[in-house]
């Protein structure tokens, strides 16, 4: 099957993009990971990536008994596709993405990213 967007969507109506990043942590971190993520500090990265770009945390969930293809999944909803560029602009992010790579994911193991969008704004063909 081959997914493509719709053409039924009219101008100014929104489609969100879904990315979510697949990752496995350093040993011994998840804990302090979980405690991080649930943090007013976490939260303030989000609030301002979020006014400056329209960019949503979405959740972080992690793989239970061993039942997942990574120990945790990081998922935001974007409005557009011209907030992927902005995003990888904006200093906020960039210091999330440091801290968090520097902290707690094991860098070791790469990194497994896709970009998804809801059922009802796409339209499969095969």
């Amino acid at each position: 099957m081959v997914p493509i967007l719709k053409k039924s969507l009219t101008f100014g109506e929104h489609m969100l993009l879904y990315c979510a990043t697949r990752y496995e942590l350093q040993p011994g971190k998840g804990s302090e990971y979980q405690d991080w993520i649930a943090s007013i500090d976490n939260m303030k990265y989000w609030e301002e990536i979020e006014k400056d770009t329209g960019v949503k945390y979405v959740n972080t969930f992690f793989t239970i008994f061993a039942l997942g293809d990574s120990e945790c999944e990081t998922w935001w909803s974007m409005p557009d596709w011209a907030s992927i560029g902005e995003l990888r602009s904006w200093a906020a992010f960039q210091a999330w993405i440091e801290k968090v790579h520097r902290e707690f994911v094991n860098g070791e193991i790469g990194l497994k990213r896709r970009i998804m969008v809801a059922g009802r704004d796409t339209k499969l063909f095969g």
